[in-house]
């Protein structure tokens, strides 16, 4: 990446990563961006603990917030995917997600 960039500047890229990436290695973020990370894909899911466990995503919804943290400070852009509908989701679980992305928009 770093070499990439050094040789072709204007290079951009995107990259998929874990929520537990993004906040093990946090501190590699600022640097991604300065090499041209516009964004990044992560697996969110639900905003369900008890959903996240039973898909064993080996996050919590503490751990996306702080995740959106530490990548909105570094200038990335999440891109998270949600799985809203599995059989442990609840009508409340489902009107949660959407007022969780309303508020973290």
């Amino acid at each position: 990446m770093r070499q990439l960039h050094a040789e072709f500047p204007f290079v951009t890229f995107d990259f998929t990563t874990k929520v537990e990436h993004v906040l093990e290695h946090a501190a590699l973020m600022p640097e991604l961006a300065a090499c041209g990370a516009t964004f990044a894909v992560s697996a969110f899911e639900a905003t369900s603990n008890l959903v996240l466990q039973r898909l064993h995503k080996g996050h919590t919804v503490a751990d996306m917030e702080a995740a959106l943290k530490v990548l909105r400070q570094a200038g990335i852009a999440p891109q998270p995917t949600w799985m809203p509908f599995t059989p442990w989701t609840s009508l409340e679980d489902y009107l949660d997600l959407l007022l969780w992305i309303a508020r973290k928009r």
